[in-house]
Parts: C-alpha cells; structure tokens; sequence
C-alpha cells in the first residue's frame, strides 16, 4: 500500500488574525536537480503561491496554489519520484447578531464547504490526495474530510476516501461573541517508480474550495431567518463566496477580444436570430452562467465584461 504523506493540519483554534496564508512545497526523492522549492505568502486579502522543482533521475514537478477569503484553487503535478503539495489556510473571527436575539444567547449553526476537482495517478505506485479542516468557533475541527486516487499498483487502486462536493458540519455559539474562524486545505500529488513505470500523479483544473455560507440558525432551540455575520476581515461569510464566472466576451468564438461584433451577435441570438456573422458558432446566451436563459441580466453582464468590469450577476 502506498505511504500516502499525511499532513501536519492541527488548526489554531483560539483567537486569530484575519489572514489567509498560501504555499506550495516540492521536494523530490533524490538529490541533483534543482532541488527542493518552498513559497509562502500569508497577507490580509488575496494570496499566492507557485514554482517548479527538478531533482534526480529526472524527477520534476510544479505546484500553484491562488486564494482569498473562502476561495482556493490549486494545482500541481509530480513525475518520477517527488511530492508537489499545496496549502491554504484562511483564518478569520467572526460575530453572529439576530434581532431580536440577546447577545449570549445560545445557538447553532451548520457551515457548508464544497471541494471539488481532478485527481490522478496513472503509473508507477503513486497517488494523488486532499485533505480538509475548518472549525467555526473554536475547541475541536469541526469538518474533516479527506481522499486519495491511486495508480493501478497502489493497492487499494482508484479512489478511496470521503465523496467530493459538498461537506457541512453543525456547531454551537453565542450570539454577539466573536468567535474563531479556520478553512485548511492541503492537496498534493507523489508519485514514485516502480519496476514497470515511472511515477505520475497530478491534480487540479483547478482543484477548488468554496464557502458555501451559513444555515439553520437557532437560538435556544428556535430558528432563526435573519441574522448578521460580521468579521474582522470584512468578508460575509452568512452567503455563498463562490466567485461569479462569466463566459469569454468574444462570443462568435473568432478569436478577437473587444470586438464590436462580439455584442451584436450577442444581442441577435439573444433576440433568437442567428450568430453573427454567417457561419460562426455562437456560446449559449447564459452569460453569468446563473441557469437563467434570456434574462436581460445577462446582457447586463457581457456589457460590463466587455468594458473590463468584473464579473457580477447582473452588471451592477
């Protein structure tokens, strides 16, 4: 069975800086090469991370992870014999208000994470892996998950481990007390030869968390509809964090950007007429990508991409 590395995760659970903290590690198994590659960027607001590594017997592998505020996506690859490991850590505190609801009061909540993306291993004995924690108030992780796939000849081959996609977990607070906030994913490939082949794993397209937000509130045993999540970082965390993604503006697909053409073949599938010009493949007209079809909100949206706006629902 292949020793699949497991991680150091242990996450600070008392009261924390907002930061999020972005790295990416790539040691190979024999020396030469250009040897290990570390980076770290740990800020207030978006970070990074990524770099490339070779070592002997023609090792190599590359790794980049880029997070903000409940987002990560990684990626990463390892050939031959090397580990290429990527970490997020996202730490926050927040305090939970609802009118009506006496601050220390008790309650209960469920926070949801989705993780999602491509595993792989294809030869030699190699594997590639995830693994999750996030805690929301301190004391014992509430959320930890974790999988593997693995090559043909690590035995158990394919995957094993915990589905993904969606994971929540329920905890108890109080009202009006800030609390510890805490999201840590680490994702890693290694690969190792065998007698048959040499070893190959990978993941990413991108590899991806996403904060799902808050739900189910109670207070004492009561629900609660309306409540308010303040942070010291100033992110939201009552609402989903998954970042809007709008389609290409060049939308007749002939390969120019700003062009013109690109909204008036919008505008005429839109209105059900044919792509422009003649002959053209045209994208699908749901822009936001919010499964809502001919919705002015989409022609909202191409208009302020295509003026180097931000992706939003509805052009706003």
């Amino acid at each position: 069975m292949l020793g699949v590395p497991l991680l150091a995760m242990g996450l600070a659970t008392s009261a924390m800086a907002q930061n999020n903290a972005a790295s990416v590690n790539i040691q190979p198994s024999f020396g030469g090469g250009s040897g290990p590659f570390t980076q770290t960027q740990t800020i207030n607001g978006p970070a990074s991370a990524a770099g490339s590594a070779t070592g002997g017997f023609n090792s190599s592998g590359s790794a980049s992870i880029q997070m903000s505020y409940g987002v990560m996506r990684m990626s990463g690859s390892a050939l031959v014999s090397l580990n290429a490991i990527t970490r997020g850590i996202t730490t926050d505190t927040i305090t939970i208000t609802a009118p009506g609801v006496p601050n220390g009061t008790q309650g209960t909540l469920t926070f949801s994470v989705r993780v999602d993306g491509i595993l792989n291993a294809t030869s030699g004995v190699s594997a590639s892996s995830w693994q999750l924690q996030a805690d929301v108030g301190g004391g014992v992780t509430d959320l930890g998950r974790t999988g593997t796939f693995r090559s043909p000849a690590a035995l158990p081959a394919g995957y094993g481990g915990a589905p993904l996609g969606v994971h929540s977990a329920t905890v108890n607070f109080f009202y009006g007390s800030p609390m510890p906030l805490c999201i840590q994913l680490d994702v890693f490939a290694q690969a190792s030869n065998n007698s048959t082949s040499s070893g190959q794993a990978n993941f990413g397209a991108p590899f991806r968390l996403d904060w799902l937000g808050l739900s189910n509130l109670t207070a004492n045993g009561s629900p609660v509809t309306t409540f308010t999540v303040t942070s010291v970082s100033g992110t939201n965390w009552a609402g989903d964090l998954t970042p809007q993604q709008c389609d290409s503006i060049d939308f007749n697909g002939d390969g120019s950007l700003f062009d013109p053409t690109d909204i008036d073949a919008f505008l005429s599938v839109f209105s059900e007429g044919p792509c422009i010009p003649a002959g053209a493949t045209c994208n699908d007209i749901d822009f936001n990508n919010d499964g809502s079809l001919f919705d002015p909100c989409d022609i909202d949206s191409f208009l302020l991409v295509f003026s180097e706006g931000p992706c939003t629902l509805c052009g706003v």
